[in-house]
């Protein structure tokens, strides 16, 4: 679909877009069925779209994007020539005639949007130093003068924000009418599959790092370098106190830095065996798989048996865990067994749960990731073919000598 650019104008942060109207603001950059796009519109779009590549307008003049200055400007227009097809077409379809269910999902977003900058300027201004000497009550109308400046400065009334939601539900509809009877064959599913592990296979071959960063920020795994395991583990944690003292010990610069640390972390423990033994009655020899997630679920100081229910992918190289338990997986000989690590944080009783052999993994066992994939391309392929055709039947001349 067509980025929603009214909608990263509200969302991309209150003091990237700025209106300035001694830049020729009524200047006609385009035309779609008899519509103007004036050049405020552009320029709005253009600013917000450099900057959620961290960039300016001034980093666009610069010699280093001299290259690529007009291409880019170019594509902003195309966006909003493609936005402004989409809401013709959408008022034609009658998209704009909104329910009651709908009137109160933009209202909704609205009382959303306004809480996000309530939240965002309340936390700038408790940063202040002068704060400090501020009420409660004379903090909540410094945020509420900041936010009416704002808007105000940015043109955001309450009929441009309502705008903005509305027109971004009209389109949602539209994109639906089109994509919605779209499913994926099993051979698109397939091509797909294949696409997504000949390029992680690419990937990981070509730079190892890359595989780590998929690991570290949880992307899906198509393909395996090296030999993996997945594991789960009941931690019985340290203090608060514990694991305070022992990380100050384990950085504080001194030759003996180490020693001292591992025996903060020893004592620490020891302090504990006696939870470490109970953990271990519950468990058994660990064979039982279904006892171990339960004694995990009771028992674990582990925040990651919440969010990783199915425990953790661990390698020989990899560094996003800590060395003492990385190192304690690897060397469990066979499926089901245990061991028992310590780390800065605390006792770790690991269980090897699967063998993940290099190579790539079983379609079935992310079906649904590809079944997404599979879907997301073909719906947005069919949309963007429809927005051609529909380019086709209306009138659109654009002026990009305009632009800069």
């Amino acid at each position: 679909m067509a980025l929603a650019l009214g909608l990263m104008l509200l969302l991309s942060g209150c003091n990237i877009v700025e209106k300035n109207a001694d830049r020729d603001a009524a200047q006609v950059v385009a035309t779609v069925g008899g519509e103007d796009i004036l050049k405020a519109e552009f320029l709005d779009a253009l600013n917000t779209t450099l900057a959620s590549y961290g960039m300016t307008a001034e980093d666009l003049e610069s010699e280093d994007y001299a290259d690529i200055a007009d291409t880019f400007r170019e594509q902003v227009l195309e966006m909003l020539v493609n936005s402004k097809i989409e809401l013709i077409k959408a008022r034609e379809l009658g998209y704009d005639q909104l329910s009651a269910d709908e009137e109160a999902e933009i209202d909704q977003s609205i009382s959303d949007l306004m809480d996000t900058w309530t939240s965002s300027f309340t936390s700038t201004v408790q940063s202040e130093d002068a704060s400090a000497e501020l009420t409660e009550e004379e903090i909540a109308q410094e945020v509420e003068t900041r936010i009416a400046a704002m808007r105000e400065e940015n043109g955001y009334t309450d009929d441009y924000i309502r705008g903005v939601y509305t027109e971004q539900l009209m389109t949602e509809k539209l994109y639906d009418s089109i994509t919605g009877d779209i499913t994926a064959t099993e051979e698109q599913i397939q091509a797909t599959y294949d696409t997504a592990v000949s390029e992680a296979k690419t990937s990981y071959e070509e730079d190892a790092s890359n595989f780590e960063y998929d690991m570290f920020y949880g992307s899906t795994i198509y393909y395996y370098p090296e030999e993996a395991r997945r594991v789960k583990h009941i931690l019985v944690g340290f203090s608060e106190e514990d694991k305070t003292a022992i990380s100050e010990a384990r950085n504080s610069g001194e030759d003996d830095a180490d020693e001292t640390a591992d025996a903060l972390r020893d004592e620490a423990a020891a302090a504990l065996q006696d939870r470490v033994d109970e953990v271990m009655e519950a468990i058994g020899d660990g064979s039982d798989a279904a006892v171990f997630d339960t004694v995990m679920q009771e028992m674990s100081d582990d925040p990651g048996k919440t969010t990783n229910p199915d425990g953790y992918i661990v390698t020989a190289s990899t560094t996003q865990y800590m060395t003492e338990f990385r190192d304690g997986a690897m060397a469990i000989e066979a499926v089901g067994g245990i061991t028992t690590v310590v780390t800065d944080v605390g006792i770790h009783i690991i269980r090897y749960e699967e063998a993940i052999p290099v190579g790539a993994v079983s379609l079935d066992s992310v079906r649904d990731e590809i079944e997404e994939l599979t879907l997301s391309d073909l719906r947005s392929e069919a949309y963007s073919t429809q927005i051609e055709q529909w380019r086709e039947e209306l009138e659109v001349v654009t002026y990009a000598d305009r632009l800069s």
